[in-house]
């Protein structure tokens, strides 16, 4: 038997000496030298894998039999299929198109979605693709046009948008905005609904037309190109969407509000506040001087009511009647505040400031100040003050100026003319407010005060003249001033200089007066010496109180003063005394009994001789001469001792001689100016 090759594609298996075949997809290339299942090599398109030869994958082909690797096809290349044996089988991958030998990508806008040498597909309308696009997938439509990728592009209706390229359906314009064009691709496009307008929460409008004014507005054409809306404004009101005319707020209310929806809008006035008109912005105050009565139910819908009579007010809005305060110069009414306090509008007012009172403003009334006074009138104060030099009659109640009177030391008709009282003059009456006692003690005050309760002539105060021996030296004199003790002064003196000092008083005129001294008189407060040899008692006030002293004399009370010739004696004054007969007297002799007897002569005792001896002479009597025994010395008669005697007309007692028959004893019995001896036998 003859060996022969095994057939193409088989090898010789060893084991059992016959032909056996190669695993699938592969063959032995020489069949005669295959003596095993290693001679089998892979077919063209196909690479020796782990168990058998397997196809080479897609995008890789193998031109021969082995059991080499697939070759990858060239960049942008693939295979149709598995097991490729050629170059040729490389086709162009999708999304790629054969070009000059090259595989090029698809332009933008094409795609190829298979393997092929095939020129690119062009997307459909409004779509595009991006560079080598290997899907109609890829295809996604245009911005402003919806359609899911590799559909029909439908564009983007008015009102509409598509500008996200991952969503492939027309979004709508937000509300309150609109989009009159078809295949707009941003939202930009979607236009803002003109001022104050909306498209009431709607959302892809599609016209202008769709923005109607909003709530709170009006308009006022409804053509979209030209169309305004306007706000309401203050006062109105608009609920409803694009309507010509706003609704008004009533009168009484008012709101600020400029687009207003509601009537709850319109608020009512505030009490102190109204508004006459209807569509009011804003409630009016009511002005200074006029106040509300919120008694009335249309209160705030009229105009506030002015302030009583003489009053006004500062405060705007004022809504009670107690606002308006009187004007200065008037008092409230005393019913203008009902029980409990609360002002009484109905009899609310203010009225004239009363008598002996003054209104300085807000309806007080208050007492005018002492020695002040006021009528019924506008009186805002001060209080009219009681003319100079009067005084009021009374602390309150001065009502008149007749209330005031003249004080002490002036004079005249109550407050219209009172003057103070001249100087040498005096008024003492005082009736003003705790001065009346002054009338207490005074008659002429006492009758004045009665004339003055019955208003008669009586009482008007009159000055009267300081009476003699007083003065009053400053003028507004109540009383007169006593003259110095021992001076005196005229009715009406206007200085204490008018006090002189009387007759025998002695001082400066106005000072104190003393008694005028000896020797000397005074008169007109002068002081006179007595003229030489001549005297007065103390308190003489006449040159005719000087006498001239004893042993002088004078011919008449002014004469001067003389000695007294010799045989008279003077006295003093003008008395000059002759001695009696046969007597004498020296030059300047004063008393009688300066008229002595001559020698020898005697007056005799007129009583006769006393128990001692003694006798009481009588001066006047004239000078007798001594007889025989008896001697006459000094006008005193003495006997010659006995058994003596004497001649007539012996003044000596040397005279007296013994008688015959007896002789002298010299004694020491003084005989006057002589001893007389005593006789003894």
């Amino acid at each position: 038997m003859a060996c022969e090759s095994c057939p193409d594609g088989l090898f010789l298996n060893q084991t059992s000496l016959s032909c056996a075949s190669c695993p699938t997809n592969s063959r032995v290339p020489d069949p005669a030298n295959a003596s095993s299942v290693l001679a089998c090599e892979c077919e063209a398109g196909y690479t020796n894998g782990s168990v058998a030869c397997g196809p080479c994958a897609l995008g890789r082909y193998k031109p021969a039999l082995g059991n080499a690797t697939c070759t990858a096809c060239p960049v942008h290349t693939n295979t149709t299929g598995v097991a490729r044996v050629a170059l040729e089988e490389c086709l162009c991958a999708p999304g790629f198109f054969l070009n000059a030998s090259v595989c090029a990508p698809c332009a933008a806008g094409s795609f190829k979605n298979h393997v092929s040498n095939e020129a690119c597909a062009l997307c459909g309308a409004n779509a595009a693709a991006p560079a080598g696009s290997s899907d109609a997938t890829a295809c996604t439509c245009n911005l402003g046009y919806s359609g899911e990728p590799g559909a029909v592009c439908v564009a983007c209706a008015a009102g509409k948008f598509r500008s996200n390229v991952s969503q492939y359906i027309c979004q709508e314009c937000p509300a309150d905005t609109y989009n009159a064009e078809l295949s707009v691709d941003s939202i930009e496009s979607c236009l803002a609904c003109p001022a104050n307008t909306s498209t009431t929460g709607r959302t892809g409008s599609g016209s202008q037309l769709e923005c109607v004014c909003e709530p709170g507005y009006r308009t006022d054409t409804n053509d979209a190109s030209t169309r305004q809306c306007a706000e309401c404004g203050p006062g109105r009101f608009q609920p409803a969407h694009n309507e010509s005319e706003c609704l008004q707020c009533n009168a009484g209310t008012y709101s600020a509000a400029l687009t207003a929806v509601s009537a709850a809008t319109c608020l009512g006035c505030g009490p102190g506040s109204f508004s006459t008109a209807v569509a009011s912005g804003a409630c009016e105050l009511c002005a200074a001087n006029t106040w509300q009565d919120l008694r009335s139910i249309d209160a705030a819908s009229q105009p506030c009511e002015r302030c009583p009579r003489n009053s006004s007010s500062v405060v705007s809005g004022a809504f009670t009647v107690s606002s308006c305060v009187c004007e200065r110069g008037f008092r409230l009414a005393d019913n203008s505040f009902a029980p409990g306090g609360l002002a009484d509008a109905d009899a609310y007012g203010c009225v004239l400031c009363d008598a002996g009172n003054f209104c300085p403003g807000n309806g007080t009334s208050l007492t005018c100040p002492l020695n002040t006074w006021s009528t019924v009138r506008v009186n805002s104060g001060p209080c009219d003050e009681c003319a100079v030099h009067s005084f009021a009659l009374a602390k309150a109640g001065m009502l008149s100026a007749d209330m005031c009177q003249c004080v002490a030391g002036a004079e005249g008709t109550a407050d219209h003319n009172c003057s103070l009282c001249a100087a040498g003059s005096f008024q003492p009456c005082d009736f003003s407010v705790g001065r009346r006692h002054a009338a207490q003690h005074n008659t002429t005050c006492l009758a004045r005060q009665e004339a003055l309760s019955n208003k008669t002539e009586a009482s008007i105060m009159r000055c009267e003249l300081c009476a003699a021996n007083y003065y009053s030296d400053t003028p507004g004199a109540s009383s007169c001033v006593s003259c110095p003790a021992n001076a005196s002064s005229a009715v009406g003196s206007e200085s204490r200089l008018r006090c002189r000092c009387d007759a025998a008083f002695t001082g400066e005129d106005g000072g104190e007066c003393a008694t005028c001294p000896a020797d000397s008189f005074c008169n007109g407060g002068l002081t006179h010496p007595c003229r030489l040899y001549s005297n007065s008692p103390a308190d003489s006030d006449s040159a005719d109180d000087c006498l001239c002293k004893a042993g002088f004399f004078s011919h008449n009370a002014t004469s001067p003063c003389y000695k007294c010739p010799e045989d008279t004696y003077c006295p003093g004054g003008q008395t000059v005394n002759q001695c009696a007969f046969n007597s004498s007297s020296m030059l300047g002799s004063a008393v009688i009994e300066q008229c002595l007897c001559g020698p020898g002569t005697w007056r005799g005792c007129v009583d006769g001789r006393n128990a001692d001896g003694d006798c009481t002479v009588d001066w006047s009597l004239g000078c007798f001469h001594c007889d025989a025994g008896d001697i006459c010395v000094n006008s005193t008669l003495l006997q010659c001792p006995e058994h003596s005697t004497s001649a007539v007309g012996s003044d000596e007692g040397a005279d007296c001689k013994c008688n015959g028959g007896y002789f002298n004893v010299i004694t020491h019995e003084h005989t006057g100016n002589e001893s007389l001896g005593h006789t003894h036998r």
